[in-house]
Order: C-alpha cells, then structure tokens, then sequence
C-alpha cells in the first residue's frame, strides 16, 4: 500500500471517530436528566460536596458521625449557629454512592438519616447543603432559595 493511500486512510479514521465522537455527544444531551431510572452515565463523576448545618437552636450542639460502605469520616461537633460539617468525595463508578449519618444532641435518642444517596441527589445537588433539625433533615432547594426538602429520619438503619 503507498504511503498515500495509507494517508488517505488515516485521515478516513480520524474523520470517521470524530463524526462518532459527535454523534455520542449528541445523544447523551438527549437523555433526559431528572428521571431516576436512567442509568448513570460512568463519565458525569465529578466531586460531589455534602454541607450539614445545626439548626437545632441556642445551646444544642450537634454531634455528628458520618459513613459509607468505604469510609468512615468520624465523629464531628457542630455548634449552633455557625457550625457546620462538610465532606468532599467522588461518586462511584456503578451510581450507587450513599453516604449515612448518625446525629445526636443532649437529650436526644440517636438520629440516622442518609444524607447522599446517588441516585436521589445526583440531578438535585453536586453541592449539598442540609440544616438539621429536631423534626428531621432539611436540604437546600435551588429552585426556591430555601431550606424546604425536609425529610423524616431513617432510624431503621442502624450504625
């Protein structure tokens, strides 16, 4: 084969990968982004950020001891009002990355809630932010500017 045909050749593959690339590309942008059955796409791993405020009220200092299948973040004292925890990780590959917290403060039993389920907070946060509450969890809303996704405790999980 001459060393031009084998040119012409080459060029043919990069144009040929370039025009697969692009077709990729666009399909991906068709997919729908809020739908929880769609599978993750094993690329979209960028860092995620959970931020936990105490808003439990004047003289109730949070305790909190965070966890996931893989790590174990320790125990952490957040002071009202201006304490805060936070935590940076990657999801995983697979989509299934969940993070668990225990909370605790005086007088009270202790409190599970999963703070970073995957599949739920993926579309609505890439940066977290949650006040914890005496009645449950709260987490940031983008779309009204307030704290207003509030969620009941998961004490069936246990620590």
């Amino acid at each position: 084969m001459s060393s031009l045909s084998k040119n012409v050749l080459q060029l043919f593959l990069v144009m040929l990968l370039g025009f697969s690339m692009t077709l990729f590309t666009f399909a991906a942008d068709l997919t729908p982004k809020n739908d929880s059955a769609t599978r993750p796409n094993f690329l979209d791993r960028k860092m995620a950020r959970v931020t936990i405020f105490n808003d439990l009220g004047e003289g109730l200092n949070l305790t909190v001891h965070c966890k996931s299948g893989h790590s174990d973040l320790g125990v952490h004292k957040v002071a009202y009002p201006k304490g805060f925890y936070a935590f940076n990780f990657r999801p995983n590959f697979f989509g299934t990355t969940l993070y668990f917290c225990g909370f605790r403060w005086p007088d009270s039993p202790l409190h599970m809630f999963d703070i970073y389920v995957f599949q739920r907070d993926r579309e609505v946060c890439g940066k977290c932010f949650w006040k914890i509450r005496e009645d449950g969890p709260c987490m940031f809303n983008y779309e009204t500017k307030e704290y207003d996704l509030c969620s009941n405790w998961n004490n069936r999980r246990k620590f």
